[in-house]
């Protein structure tokens, strides 16, 4: 048989297999053509065969794409599974029917369903923002700044218009009917590309010069590298000491450094990673029995305390009869007004408990320096690991779900900015920490820019996938919301990619993944 005999008998499976493997490599070149085999092949099918060969196309270009899930939580793999299968069933089916209609129109028809497909995929409760084609474009960083424009999907309209017009002009030549309107549609496309490009330029140069005139806060990030494997206590307390010692590796090179005048700027903040501290700190200090916990809490509220810079670290949070992931922001120039407000309304209360008094006293020290602190707590839960759909609770899940190092959390409420003034100057850095999946979505980025933030500094631990592929995603995904805000992030992952970037989406300082390393670097303070 030769090649051609063979192309021509097995056309369908060629495609098929083109169309997911695209999908699954991400590759900044081969994405742009992401949705044409697809097309290709469903030209070719009948509407029975449609829905079918659309749902394993999604099953597989997910399970392929997402394989890391199954180390984070098998229920959200197959949620993955079953949503994409679904989804993309959906959508061959329509694609079936669109391509029916007459060419003057179809083109635009196409376009349509796939940016609405990309676009609905990333709501509701199963929402799931990885996979989009405008994330594989990271790096050109004058190809993605029309994102400030309509957010993410506009760079994937501009990638799924050009799917479309490739796969018109191959179908036209395919039937020997390639005339002027295909000329006509790859004039138009170079016209828009171009002007892209040229946007993205001036967008470039325009943010970056606002940027280098403005004050900067110099911040650290801390990434301990743990084994979340591991859920005993001796391992949450190595952690801390890990964290801790890498602070103090950072703050030290930062006095070696103050001789240069380029690095003579003082660290102001010091973040640690998601759930960095894995004992909450608040029900260990409302625990009436000395516990190991609450020994490691008071440890670790002790060395904040005296390391003279301000800290922002994540921490699971209590309230009443709910559990939180947090974050913790403990802000070192408003600390102790709060602290002496604190201390006086413990010491003035009367109630009586079994321990002495020194024991009683250094408690009500500890509490009244852990409640000085500002909190945010996750809105933005992960489905099926973190929450389950309308607020349902299932122990047995809720088992499965600790076994395997995870929680589910209660949905925090108020979008939080906490306020970083930088030390003798008077000017003070706005920021929002996203937490995790939080930044994968720009619509949660936005609320937070709404609220008042003017840099996010996120928190993530992609830890559990033991994945370079994972992390590398979600930090595509991340260059995507300080784009389009043109707001600078700082990102402290506990494993990785733990890294700056700017307000244009240039990555500048990065550390080495699964890593025992801190980097840092400074981020201009917007007005």
């Amino acid at each position: 048989m030769t090649v051609k005999g063979f192309i021509h008998k097995y056309q369908k499976i060629l495609l098929f297999a083109f169309s997911v493997m695209i999908f699954a490599l991400q590759n900044p070149f081969l994405s742009w053509i992401t949705f044409t085999p697809l097309l290709l092949l469903i030209k070719k099918l009948d509407a029975k065969s449609s829905f079918l060969t659309g749902g394993l196309y999604g099953l597989l270009s997910y399970t392929f794409y997402a394989l890391w899930l199954i180390k984070f939580s098998l229920p959200s793999l197959l949620l993955v599974e079953i949503l994409y299968f679904i989804l993309c069933g959906l959508l061959c089916e329509i694609l079936y029917f669109a391509l029916k209609l007459p060419k003057k129109i179809r083109p635009f028809i196409l376009l349509l369903i796939l940016v609405f497909y990309e676009y609905i995929k990333t709501k509701g409760f199963a929402g799931f923002s990885y996979g989009l084609t405008a994330y594989t474009q990271w790096k050109n960083l004058y190809i993605i700044q029309i994102a400030d424009l309509g957010g993410v999907y506009t760079l994937c309209a501009l990638m799924d218009l050009f799917s479309v017009l490739v796969f018109e002009c191959l179908d036209s030549a395919f039937s020997g009917s390639f005339s002027k309107r295909e000329l006509v549609y790859i004039i138009i496309f170079q016209i828009i590309f171009t002007g892209n490009i040229l946007y993205g330029f001036c967008r470039v140069q325009r943010i970056d010069a606002r940027d280098k005139k403005l004050p900067k806060a110099k911040i650290a990030l801390i990434q301990h590298n743990p084994d979340t494997s591991k859920t005993d206590f001796d391992s949450y307390k190595m952690w801390v000491q890990r964290l801790e010692k890498l602070t103090l590796a950072a703050l030290d090179e930062e006095k070696i450094s103050e001789g240069n005048i380029e690095n003579s700027e003082k660290i102001s903040l010091v973040v640690w990673p998601e759930t960095a501290v894995i004992p909450s700190i608040r029900k260990s200090l409302n625990d009436k029995n000395q516990s190991q916990r609450k020994e490691l809490s008071y440890q670790l509220l002790d060395f904040i305390d005296k390391t003279d810079t301000s800290f922002l670290i994540g921490n699971f949070d209590r309230d009443e009869e709910e559990d939180f992931n947090a974050a913790f922001f403990f802000n070192k120039n408003i600390q102790q007004e709060k602290i002496e407000a604190l201390e006086a309304e413990y010491i003035s209360d009367e109630r009586t408990d079994d321990y002495d008094r020194a024991s009683k006293r250094e408690n009500e020290d500890k509490i009244s320096f852990f409640s000085s602190a500002q909190v945010y707590r996750k809105i933005h839960l992960v489905p099926f690991s973190e929450c389950l759909p309308f607020g349902i609770k299932f122990p047995s899940y809720s088992a499965y779900a600790e076994k395997k190092n995870n929680m589910l959390w209660s949905k925090g409420k108020e979008r939080k900015v906490f306020e970083l003034e930088r030390e003798n100057t008077g000017e003070v850095l706005k920021f929002s920490s996203p937490i995790c999946f939080e930044d994968t979505f720009g619509r949660d980025c936005r609320e937070f820019y709404k609220a008042g933030a003017r840099a996010f500094i996120s928190i993530g631990n992609d830890a559990w996938a033991k994945s370079k592929r994972c992390q590398k995603e979600h930090l595509k995904i991340a260059v995507f919301r300080s784009v389009e805000n043109h707001l600078p992030s700082a990102r402290c992952s506990a494993s990785g990619e733990s890294c700056f970037i700017s307000s244009s989406g240039r990555i500048y300082r990065r550390a080495e993944s699964f890593k025992e390393n801190f980097v840092v670097s400074e981020i201009p303070i917007l007005p």
